[in-house]
């Protein structure tokens, strides 16, 4: 998708007096009272419960920039009527691929990151000046060629979910031989502890209806994640691009879960999990996986066949926070 259809699809662009979300209206005022000298309000967008505020951005940029970036950029601040951390949208097709950028949906535009922090903590000092100074430095950094410093730790992924998987090491680890089941935290519904259990075992009350598999992707084989797949079929293009065959270990997996008779054998009804452990690399050193990613197949879709055809339909799946 083009960054026009992305736009598009907010509809026709409003008024300033259109804007509710507080983020939204405090940052048109302060870019047209006080931030002329830096950028310019272009385009006002409303969707639903979203608010776009689109930015002729003068980025600062030197003649001799690392990456190829404009001296004026398109920008795109994306705010939503809960509390929710803004996006920063590079509006720009051929953006080129940087560090600090956020992990988009394949189809949006590429999103970059300029603040290391939790939401819950930024949002308690967050003012629009200091939104449009933390974009501004990170346009430096960037045309610079220092947006990683060599002794920050390799950026942590931070997803936006009601639900939070707690996966421990030693799970992921020694996974082999063994079913992964979801359990609730008995004081935190929204927490699920994923736990190994023996076939044949018998599911207590508090366990999800949840298969997992976890895959675990080598070191030399990784590289950057550009964009999050949102389907199956692209899942399994960016592992195969890893080294991992998923639609064919998924088949061999399922044949052996259909029909069987312990107590607590999936039905094609039932919600699938996949854990995908990525090695952290930078250069020529490696790293323990600091972070993973976990999707869950939508029950509705109802696993009919076991063919790769079905898997590689483009089935849809929800990305959650993985806590490790």
């Amino acid at each position: 998708m083009s960054v026009e259809d992305w736009l598009q699809a907010f509809g026709d662009p409003v008024g300033a007096e259109a804007l509710e979300v507080p983020g939204a209206k405090a940052l048109a005022s302060f870019v047209g009272t006080y931030g002329a000298h830096i950028a310019g309000v272009s385009e006002l967008y409303r969707k639903s419960e979203w608010e776009l505020i689109v930015l002729d951005f003068r980025t600062g940029r030197p003649q001799d920039s690392a990456y190829s970036i404009r001296r004026v950029e398109r920008v795109g601040v994306l705010f939503r009527h809960t509390e929710s951390m803004p996006l920063i949208f590079m509006l720009r097709d051929d953006f080129p691929d940087t560090e600090h950028q956020q992990l988009a949906i394949e189809g949006m535009p590429r999103a970059i990151c300029i603040d290391d922090r939790n939401w819950l903590e930024a949002r308690l000092t967050w003012t629009p000046a200091e939104l449009i100074q933390r974009i501004l430095s990170w346009f430096k950094r960037a045309a610079e060629g220092r947006l990683h410093d060599a002794r920050q730790p390799l950026d942590p992924v931070f997803f936006g979910s009601p639900l939070s998987f707690i996966v421990s090491r030693a799970v992921l680890d020694g996974s082999d031989g063994h079913r992964l089941v979801g359990v609730h935290d008995d004081t935190h519904r929204s927490t699920i502890r994923v736990r190994r259990t023996r076939d044949g075992a018998a599911p207590g009350h508090a366990l999800e209806p949840f298969f997992m598999t976890a895959y675990r992707v080598a070191p030399e084989h990784m590289r950057r994640l550009q964009f999050a797949p949102d389907n199956l079929a692209s899942l399994a293009a960016m592992l195969e691009e890893r080294g991992i065959k998923l639609l064919e270990n998924l088949a061999e997996e399922f044949s052996g879960l259909f029909g069987q008779g312990n107590g607590w054998a999936i039905t094609p009804a039932s919600p699938s999990s996949l854990i995908c452990r990525l090695s952290a690399r930078r250069g020529s050193s490696r790293r323990e996986p600091i972070f993973g990613r976990l999707c869950t197949i939508d029950p509705s879709a109802r696993l009919l066949s076991l063919s790769a055809s079905l898997w590689s339909s483009g089935m849809q799946m929800k990305v959650v926070k993985l806590v490790t």
